[in-house]
C-alpha cells in the first residue's frame, strides 16, 4: 500500500483550530453553567448536554483529521482518509485521470461521468498516477492547461 500524506491549507488549519478553541470554551462554560445553576430544568440539562456532545464530536473529528489524513493506493482501492471519515474508490472503475499542474489538482474520472478531485500542494501527482496505472492499465492519463475559458 502506498500512502500520500494529506496537507491542509493555512485557511483550513485556521478554521479547525478556531473551531477547536470555540468547542473547548463552550464545553467549559456549559459545565460551569451546570455547576452554578441553582434551579435547573430538564430543558437546561438537555440543551447543555447536546451542546457538550456536539463540541466533543467536533473535537474528535478535528483532531483525527489533523493526525490521520492521507490518500492511499492498494491492489483494489484508492482511499481518501480524513481522520475517522473514509472514502474508497475502486481503481478498476477509473477510466481517466487529468492532471492540472497549474491548479495543483488531479481529476479522477470513474464509472462513466463521475469524477473525484484530489487537490494538494505536497502530493507528488506523477507518482500517484503511476501507482494507479500499475493497478489499472486502462486508465487514460491526460494534462489540462490550467486556464479557464469564459464565453462572452
Amino acid at each position: 500500500m502506498k500512502k500520500y500524506k494529506f496537507s491542509y491549507s493555512w485557511y483550513v488549519l485556521t478554521l479547525l483550530f478556531v473551531g477547536m478553541a470555540i468547542a473547548v470554551t463552550s464545553v467549559v462554560l456549559n459545565v460551569m453553567r451546570i455547576i452554578n445553576n441553582q434551579s435547573p430544568t430538564d430543558y437546561n440539562y438537555v440543551s447543555i448536554v447536546t451542546v457538550v456532545l456536539v463540541c466533543v464530536g467536533y473535537m474528535i473529528l478535528s483532531v483525527s483529521m489533523l493526525v490521520n489524513s492521507y490518500y492511499a493506493i492498494d491492489d483494489k482501492y484508492f482511499t481518501l482518509r480524513w481522520g475517522i471519515l473514509k472514502n474508497q474508490l475502486e481503481i478498476k472503475s477509473m477510466t481517466r485521470v487529468v492532471l492540472d499542474s497549474g491548479k495543483r489538482q488531479l481529476t479522477i474520472f470513474y464509472n462513466e461521468n463521475n469524477y473525484f478531485v484530489v487537490k494538494s500542494a505536497t502530493i507528488p501527482f506523477p507518482d500517484l498516477v503511476a501507482a494507479l496505472r500499475e493497478v489499472n492499465k486502462k486508465i487514460i492519463f491526460d494534462f489540462a492547461d490550467g486556464s479557464e475559458k469564459k464565453d462572452k
